[in-house]
């Protein structure tokens, strides 16, 4: 068999974080007195926080706010739930010869590092926006993982699991497949061709479509 990557974004695709996104906004709207509600917040999700940032017209709080939603978050990691059946499908693709699987995320180190850590997520390699010169919507962290396992870019050799916009954009540009995960927090726009992406609406059903692949 050969190699086969598999790369799973965080938030939204293994875990469901709004919860406490919307916590640590909320306090942080609260300490700084900006207007811009959480919905606004949630359109950005998947990209650096600094980025997020500079598309809300809010980069005048940074670097101090980026420490204060840090925080916020540290200390309500308990709202934090991995999506049932999750655990369950990273441990069978642990088992598999010559699959790699890489965690690539917009969080930033510490925080992906114990979140990946509290619920034992098997995974052979994490990606942070602290590993990067650019994040996503850039191709930059998926390609960083091509080159960390040697393995070409290509739709039947790397598949990327998003929930967003920006996952998809990422993937494209790297040439790898995307799979969208119905069960997050995003959509792909209309004017994206199917023909570029797949779409999964549960775990189950991401399952069945892997086992798929993997014959490729």
């Amino acid at each position: 068999m050969k190699k086969k990557l598999i790369g799973f974004d965080l938030d939204g695709v293994l875990i469901d974080s709004l919860p406490l996104m919307k916590i640590a906004w909320e306090e942080c709207r609260s300490i700084y007195g900006f207007e811009t509600d959480f919905s606004s917040y949630q359109n950005h999700i998947g990209k650096p926080f600094e980025l997020i940032m500079n598309s809300l017209d809010l980069d005048m709080y940074l670097p101090d706010i980026k420490q204060q939603y840090d925080q916020i978050c540290m200390k309500n990691i308990d709202k934090i739930e991995p999506y049932k059946g999750i655990k369950e499908l990273l441990q069978g693709l642990k088992k598999k010869n010559n699959c790699f699987s890489a965690i690539i995320t917009s969080k930033t180190k510490s925080r992906a590092e114990k979140i990946v850590s509290k619920f034992q997520f098997d995974h052979d390699l994490l990606i942070t926006p602290e590993d990067t010169f650019k994040g996503k919507p850039n191709p930059e962290p998926l390609l960083m993982v091509n080159r960390f396992f040697d393995i070409r870019p290509s739709r039947n050799s790397c598949i990327y699991i998003g929930d967003m916009e920006t996952d998809f954009l990422a993937s494209n540009s790297a040439n790898w497949l995307f799979m969208h995960a119905a069960w997050g927090y995003g959509e792909i726009s209309d004017i994206y061709d199917d023909n570029f992406f797949e779409k999964c609406d549960n775990i189950d059903s991401l399952n069945i479509y892997l086992e798929r692949w993997f014959k490729i």
